[in-house]
């Protein structure tokens, strides 16, 4: 079992006093057990170097201090154990940090440097007493960018909706700072005018689709853990085993071409094409077998509005700083790969995930989800999370990222993406579009996954899925 990050407080607030503090969502209490410790770690990549002084670096940690009311928060519990937020004042150097590495080597050399950096943080505890966050400023220049700048927030803070939307505020358009960022539509959007008969067959299918899952979440609860495989070792003690991670860069133009040409979402055309360069992958590894079972969790945004609000609105009812849930597909595959369609895969992902969002289970789960967290405690739910994780062969994360170029402070933002560490999971894809591109970010068990074979393969999966549509 994993040894997470505990709460960090056992401090004991007066009862006329805890009203003024928020109560932790279900999902943060969970996050807080000491089965779980999972971060995020958001990417800001500067086209320029950063001004390499301690004013610059702490104007840059007041930036993010601002963007969140949690970042100035810590856990406390009230005289029924009820555990909450405490605004306190904060210590920027408590969470500002400039690594320092040797001068005069080549952005090949500093990569390197960095990325064992990135590895050393990723799962280190935060430190108890002051907020869960830190902003690690690299003013080196690497592969891909004159100096990078990495935000890791312990997932109790939010979920990765809520606290991208929180990190908008961190950056502003480089274009026109006065204006709003602006953000691509995932969805299909339809106008269409509803009957009377029309809505009386929807609602007959979402009591199909949310009987159906019902029935598939009692199977599947049975069966256990997925098939080892090439990309599932197995590992039960997995957040202790070393990661790494690689990335692919696609244009955001031509992922639309294919969502258009087929009638899908751009996350039904991520998700297929996850899927394909898996069973590429699995083909090579010669584990490829139509009767191996591989689950994916892919991550949902339960709340009732779409698109990134205000932190303030956000925080107004005290579930939705962190009301994201998992859905889970079956990764298609199948014997022969050079016969297979590789449309069928978006198109078997764009069919899973329509019936899981018609369906009410995602809903029912969430509600039995918060029933346990007060019947049972924190500790109980977050056990019971990590072995459904690790039960899974992979996690997908998919976000939406403005489409005008950002800038922090005065530095010009060359990408911007995000992952999750910490996960008892073999593989986790992380997807985030910025300015005209997509970046997926695989994190894997170093050692037993070949990273740069499986994005290869994922980028192979894609150019086939394009040169089948387009042709």
């Amino acid at each position: 079992m994993a040894s997470g990050q505990s709460r960090q407080a056992a401090a004991i607030v007066d009862n006329d006093d805890y009203q003024h503090h928020q109560p932790l969502s279900p999902n943060s209490l969970a996050y807080t057990s000491s089965a779980l410790s999972v971060s995020i770690l958001c990417m800001f990549e500067s086209e320029v170097p950063f001004d390499d002084d301690t004013s610059t670096y702490l104007h840059l940690g007041d930036l993010c201090l601002n963007s969140h009311p949690r970042f100035s928060s810590v856990i406390i519990n009230d005289r029924s154990g009820t555990a909450r937020w405490k605004k306190i004042t904060v210590n920027l150097e408590d969470h500002v940090k400039v690594p320092r590495f040797p001068g005069g080597m080549s952005p090949d050399e500093y990569s390197n440097y960095f990325q064992e950096y990135l590895s050393k943080i990723c799962n280190a505890p935060f430190r108890e007493g002051i907020p869960m966050w830190e902003i690690h400023i690299c003013n080196y220049p690497t592969r891909d960018a004159a100096g990078s700048i990495v935000i890791r927030l312990h997932h109790a803070l939010g979920d990765g909706f809520t606290l991208m939307g929180a990190l908008m505020s961190f950056v502003k358009r480089a274009d026109d700072p006065s204006l709003p960022l602006t953000f691509p539509s995932s969805s299909k959007q339809r106008y269409d005018k509803k009957t009377v008969f029309s809505r009386l067959s929807e609602s007959a299918q979402r009591f199909w689709d949310t009987a159906s899952d019902v029935v598939w979440s009692a199977v599947e609860s049975r069966r256990g853990a997925d098939d080892g495989s090439a990309i599932r070792s197995g590992n039960v003690e997995i957040v202790s085993v070393p990661i790494c991670s690689t990335r692919l860069v696609l244009p955001l133009d031509q992922v639309h071409e294919v969502k258009s040409k087929i009638d899908a979402t751009i996350n039904d055309v991520v998700l297929g094409m996850i899927f394909y360069g898996i069973h590429l992958y699995n083909h090579k590894m010669n584990q490829t077998s139509s009767r191996k079972r591989m689950t994916a969790l892919v991550t949902v945004n339960t709340r009732k509005f779409g698109g990134y609000q205000p932190v303030k609105d956000m925080l107004e009812a005290n579930s939705s700083a962190n009301s994201s849930t998992t859905i889970d597909i079956l990764i298609p595959s199948c014997d022969d790969v050079e016969k297979v369609d590789p449309l069928i895969f978006i198109l078997e992902a764009q069919k899973a995930i329509k019936r899981k969002r018609n369906s009410m289970m995602t809903v029912i789960k969430l509600s039995l989800f918060q029933m346990l967290c007060k019947i049972k405690g924190a500790e109980v739910v977050g056990q019971q999370y990590y072995h459904i994780v690790n039960n899974s062969s992979m996690i997908i994360s998919n976000l939406i990222g403005p489409k005008e170029k950002m800038k922090v402070s005065k530095y010009l933002l060359k990408n911007f993406y995000f992952f999750l560490t910490g996960c008892p999971i073999g593989i986790v894809a992380n997807v985030m579009s910025y300015c005209g591109h997509l970046t997926l970010v695989v994190t894997i068990e170093k050692d037993f996954i070949a990273p740069e074979m499986l994005i290869n393969y994922i980028n192979e999966a894609f150019e086939r899925i394009y040169a089948k549509v387009m042709g």
